[in-house]
């Protein structure tokens, strides 16, 4: 039996724990210029957002009907596997920490000054500050599609930023806080979160982090979303997962607090628009 095998099964019978359900609403289809979209976030009245691996090393702003309507440069960055971005209140950094095939190790995240975006919503091209790092306990030898250093969510909070794994492996998900002085990343707690976590946002209003992700059975994606409250204090840290059964079979990509709520943004797939949609909860 393989270990992807093992894992389809792990995750069959962990669907059985999202009793949960929310409603989703759709907001907008995007442009196909971003088919592959994978971070969110909310910034000077917009939607912004990237493509994933391979593509251009750009940040998009995106419009009301899902145009881009602006596009930032990053001159000295590649795009080997841009996964997700977040935000301060200075800065936006853009994580290029994916690793399906499990042979990198190291990885950067690029760091980009919010006033060297013009207002005007004009193409330019600027420089990031990069900053490379590598995974305090990440062996050798991965395997493609079944280790867990891949990584897809990145998260700013207190001055830090903060990762969570995409676990091929065992279906879980577990946080790194990246030293950036000494370039490591490094453990903090592991989640059951029964899926891939795709992406990740911080609400520091309410102390608590959303992450987004999909279990894949029967080559079918199933979305689920996964509430964290009191993140900054781990003795009372509480999950709450529920399963978006509206969008089955929509890969679900990134997570922002933005201008209607929690939004998410869905890559193009065989049967699915790349979207923008609202998770709706009480």
């Amino acid at each position: 039996m393989t270990r992807l095998t093992t894992l389809t099964i792990f995750l069959l019978f962990s669907s059985l724990l999202f009793s949960q359900e929310a409603t989703i609403s759709h907001i907008c289809d995007l442009t196909n210029k971003l088919d592959e979209t994978s971070g969110l976030i909310y910034f000077d009245n917009s939607y912004w957002t990237i493509n994933d691996s391979g593509n251009e090393a750009c940040l998009y702003r995106i419009n009301e009907e899902g145009e881009v309507n602006q596009t930032i440069k990053i001159a000295n960055a590649k795009n080997i596997d841009w996964e997700d971005i977040t935000q301060d209140e200075e800065n936006i950094y853009i994580a290029d920490t994916g690793n399906n095939n499990g042979n990198r190790t190291i990885f950067t995240i690029y760091k980009i000054r919010k006033k060297d975006i013009p207002p005007s919503k004009e193409d330019i091209h600027i420089l990031a500050k990069i900053i490379d790092f590598k995974y305090e306990d990440q062996g050798t030898n991965l395997q493609p599609y079944a280790h867990n250093f891949d990584c897809e969510a990145l998260i700013s909070f207190n001055d830090q930023l903060g990762l969570f794994t995409k676990n091929w492996a065992d279906g879980k998900s577990s946080f790194y806080i990246i030293n950036t002085t000494e370039r490591v990343a490094k453990p903090q707690f592991t989640i059951n979160s029964y899926g891939l976590i795709t992406g990740a946002d911080f609400n520091k209003v309410n102390n608590e982090v959303l992450l987004i992700g999909y279990q894949y059975i029967n080559q079918t994606q199933l979305p689920f979303f996964i509430k964290i409250t009191d993140f900054l204090d781990p003795s009372k840290q509480k999950e709450t997962r529920i399963q978006l059964s509206e969008i089955n079979g929509q890969q679900t990509e990134a997570i922002c607090i933005g201008k209607y709520g929690i939004t998410i943004s869905n890559e193009k797939t065989q049967h699915f628009k790349p979207s923008l949609q609202t998770i709706l909860r009480d």
